[in-house]
């Protein structure tokens, strides 16, 4: 009952938000229908908007012995009955009925994802993916109406040369700036990865994950579908000054490497780290343990690794070194 009248108001929202939409007029058709299995829902927002001029003129005559200013103040909303919290936004996105019921079980216990659940189609649905799948991401996606168009950072702060950095793919400083099919704090693990590398190698601030990315994309580093492509680790990475190796999969070997103080990147299959496809970075040894800079988790980072339940969801790794 609780979940039937969250997805009422929900519904009842992105009707008013489509009609508050200031730049323009926004129809939005909602359609509720039965799937193929019995309490399926459907949801389909469909929008079209159009411009409106900026003084328009209305159609309707006044009435007799009312003039015209007395008609446009009559015609003004009452404050009292409209809803000041519908954000003001020109975007408005289609969201799939079964994204916001993976949500709506979510805020039972996060009141910020209560806050998602109030007008979900100002979101891309890419970032309410994201969220379910990492929770730590939720500060980021309840910001993105906000901070999507401001400036990337143009460095990642101070640093000491050797030392690694953690680095964050949906950090505000760059995690709105579009990568590949998506934006950099949901498809952005590789140029994150190596901007940690690379920047904590060489000691140079300027490397971050947006510069990273942008070099990506524009060299071929990039594969539509796909992500990251490997070549980056072993080719792309000389453009920050970097030499990558690639290494056979063998714990002497990559304990030796990190003792060394190679940092290693890791490209990941579907396990503790992700459900498709990742880059983490390996910085060193501690207590036995292998201490990992993961892209997209503070909380992963925290934790120290035994080797043995790394293995088997390591895909393929990379060695690096400064170039000299």
């Amino acid at each position: 009952m609780k979940r039937a009248q969250r997805r009422q108001q929900i519904f009842r929202r992105c009707f008013l938000f489509g009609t508050a939409v200031v730049s323009g007029t926004v129809f939005c058709i909602l359609t509720l229908g039965k799937g193929e299995s019995a309490g399926q829902e459907v949801q389909q927002v469909s929008v079209q908007t159009e411009r409106w001029e900026q003084e328009a003129t209305s159609t309707e005559k006044p009435v007799s012995g009312e003039s015209s200013s007395q008609k446009e103040e009559k015609d003004q909303p009452d404050a009292s009955q409209t809803d000041n919290r519908i954000p003001q936004t020109d975007r408005v996105f289609e969201i799939e009925s079964e994204v916001l019921a993976s949500l709506e079980k979510m805020a039972e216990t996060d009141p910020k994802i209560e806050q998602l659940l109030e007008y979900p189609q100002q979101y891309p649905q890419e970032l309410l993916e994201a969220v379910i799948e990492n929770a730590e991401t939720v500060d980021y996606v309840l910001e993105y109406p906000e901070k999507r168009d401001l400036p990337q950072a143009e460095t990642i702060g101070s640093l000491t040369e050797g030392e690694i950095p953690q680095l964050i793919q949906w950090d505000e400083r760059w995690g709105y700036t579009w990568y590949g099919d998506g934006l950099l704090g949901v498809t952005g693990c590789g140029p994150t990865s190596l901007a940690m590398v690379a920047a904590g190698l060489t000691g140079n601030e300027k490397i971050t994950p947006a510069a990273v990315a942008e070099f990506a994309e524009e060299n071929g580093y990039y594969v539509e579908g796909t992500g990251t492509s490997w070549s980056l680790m072993e080719e792309g990475c000389q453009a920050f000054g970097v030499r990558g190796r690639e290494l056979i999969l063998e714990k002497h070997s990559i304990i030796s490497e990190l003792e060394a103080g190679h940092p290693v990147i890791c490209s990941m299959k579907p396990g503790d780290f992700t459900v498709r496809g990742h880059f983490v970075v390996f910085t060193g040894m501690e207590e036995g343990k292998i201490r990992i800079h993961d892209p997209n988790s503070k909380i992963r980072s925290e934790k120290l690794w035994d080797y043995e339940e790394l293995e088997p969801q390591i895909n393929n790794l990379w060695a690096f070194e400064k170039i000299v």
